[in-house]
């Protein structure tokens, strides 16, 4: 059973594709290395020069480029880093990612990736929809560029204000929702609160949920209680939206705009169709800030047979775990780097360690600490570090613990991610 599709490039034919990708990709190569000074360095650096990139294939020559080495090229030499790779006064668009990792953005092609997500999950022009990602980062700005682009009407809303929201989902018939599923359900149940009975009440049918991992349970609770069908986006905060899972269910569809490798982490080397590697992405639509064999840390596999959506993209399955030590925490990623930048402020710990967990449907976020100082004023302490914590990581702790001196090992890891995540399957 087929889909509606945003364009007829998603079904190109499997031969066609292959030469689209291989075109796509020597000029991304040529171009990135004639025009931005950092991979033109790193290219040289590794004895490869564009015309030995031919194929898909033979990205496996170059070097992978990761979120730390971006933001230590920027930080060395601001504020692109070399990566530039347009006249500055010719961009369209800044995000930012924290780390902090600015991401110039050339023109609003960059957006077509979020136009063929909007248009699987149903959304058309004149369709009222609540964006509840904020703009300054990838996952709200490529997807409102893309409602202005289709003549959607965005409600940019952002996180708070939860009785508000609710009401101006009932007031102006939104159709749509984009956030995080926490998010959303948190909507739902604060309707429910108010006296609304919400598939009653509201027009609210479809919604992009990206940012965080989507739960069964979830899904499920949205869907089948709820009547939302739910659509799972993902995206990276290079200015990279991925794909989207159809109504198959059966893994992410990979938009054109970008070729996805999943490789064995160390040698880079590609893996075949089902094993699973470190997912690499080499974009298209951004010229400003090409981005080849970026690693977004994260674990997958590759899946090649078609899909009775009628698209012939390849998929990824579900992230199934992190490559490094980034952890993403209410759809921001944070590093022990950033982290330790935060302690480094406030001397008066000795060792400290993060702890992400989930409590129902939100993350928790707890900070264990031994005091080097146990005089301090606690209060004024803790607020201090809240202070210094959510500027250097944009997440707010949840909970302070203050644990006996040797409680925290010597050696031992900065950020400890306790979840338990459930892998998306067909």
């Amino acid at each position: 059973m087929g889909e509606e599709l945003f364009s007829p490039e998603e079904a190109m034919p499997l031969g066609e594709r292959e030469q689209y990708y291989n075109e796509k990709v020597r000029q991304v190569v040529q171009f990135a290395y004639d025009n931005a000074p950092a991979v033109k360095a790193k290219m040289d650096k590794a004895g490869v020069k564009p015309p030995q990139i031919k194929t898909t294939k033979d990205l496996e020559l170059l070097p992978v480029i990761t979120r730390d080495e971006i933001i230590e090229l920027e930080k060395a030499n601001p504020p692109f880093g070399g990566l530039l790779a347009v006249p500055a006064n010719s961009l369209y668009r800044f995000i930012y990612s924290p780390g902090p990792l600015y991401v110039p953005l050339g023109s609003t092609e960059y957006a077509r990736s979020a136009q063929k997500i909007l248009h699987a999950v149903g959304l058309r022009r004149g369709d009222p929809v609540i964006l509840s990602m904020p703009n300054l980062y990838m996952a709200g700005a490529s997807v409102e560029d893309a409602m202005l682009l289709d003549g959607m009407v965005c409600i940019p809303s952002g996180t708070g204000n939860t009785e508000l929201q609710v009401t101006m989902m009932h007031d102006l018939d939104i159709k749509g929702f984009i956030g995080t599923p926490t998010f959303l359900m948190n909507l739902v149940r604060k309707a429910e609160d108010m006296g609304y009975d919400f598939k009653r009440d509201f027009k609210l049918n479809c919604a992009l949920v990206w940012g965080e991992p989507l739960l069964p349970e979830v899904r499920n609770t949205l869907e089948q209680d709820y009547g939302i069908r739910l659509t799972d986006g993902v995206g990276v905060g290079v200015g990279l939206d991925l794909g989207f899972d159809c109504g198959q269910r059966n893994g992410i569809h990979i938009t054109e705009e970008q070729f996805v490798e999943i490789v064995e982490p160390g040698t880079w080397k590609q893996l075949p169709p089902g094993e699973v590697g470190a997912l690499l992405v080499t974009g298209f639509s951004n010229n400003a800030f090409p981005m080849i064999r970026y690693m977004t840390g994260d674990l997958s596999s590759l899946i090649t047979e078609p899909c009775p959506c009628g698209r012939t993209s390849p998929r990824f399955t579900g992230i199934m775990g992190r490559v490094g030590d980034s952890v993403k925490v209410r759809a921001l990623y944070i590093t022990p780097r950033q982290v330790q930048a935060a302690a480094s402020k406030l001397p008066a710990m000795s060792r400290f360690q993060v702890v992400v967990s989930r409590a129902g449907y939100k993350d928790q976020l707890t900070f264990n600490l031994e005091l080097a100082d146990e005089t301090i004023d606690r209060d004024k302490f803790f607020q201090e570090l809240q202070s210094s914590f959510q500027d250097n990581c944009r997440v707010r702790i949840d909970k302070i613990n203050v644990v006996p001196s040797g409680t925290i090992p010597e050696e031992h890891k900065i950020i400890v991610d306790d979840r338990s995540w459930q892998v998306k399957s067909a």
